[in-house]
């Protein structure tokens, strides 16, 4: 199937947005084929259920948070998937990001701080 004059696949109907960072190509399997950005990797800490105690405990994680829209479809998500466990993620509307970032603010905002060590 012949791709298009500026080089995009065939399957690509439409320009890249301004942020996709993801190489496309005609080959690509169905599932792979989105718009993605390098995203942003944050240090982090998350709680890990050790299975001979079944108690939660701290371990570093690296998180990322990145953007991806299918082609055709306006909606853009943003995922934070922690890069050791890629399994689990949160991927929320790009719409809901400031709802999330409100909710979590003010959950900080009536959590006492402990103090490290």
């Amino acid at each position: 199937m012949p791709t298009p004059s500026d080089g995009r696949p065939s399957w690509l109907e439409e320009e890249c947005p301004a942020w996709c960072t993801r190489a496309h190509h005609e080959d690509d399997h169905p599932e792979d084929r989105y718009h993605q950005d390098d995203g942003t990797i944050v240090p982090s800490i998350v709680a890990v259920l050790e299975c001979r105690t079944m108690r939660r405990v701290a371990h570093p994680e690296e998180l990322v948070i990145q953007r991806s829209q299918w082609p055709n479809d306006p909606q853009v998500w943003v995922s934070v998937t922690a890069t050791e466990s890629s399994t689990h993620s949160l991927t929320v509307a790009i719409d809901c990001v400031p709802l999330l970032l409100t909710a979590l603010r003010a959950g900080l905002d009536s959590t006492p701080r402990q103090s490290a060590g």
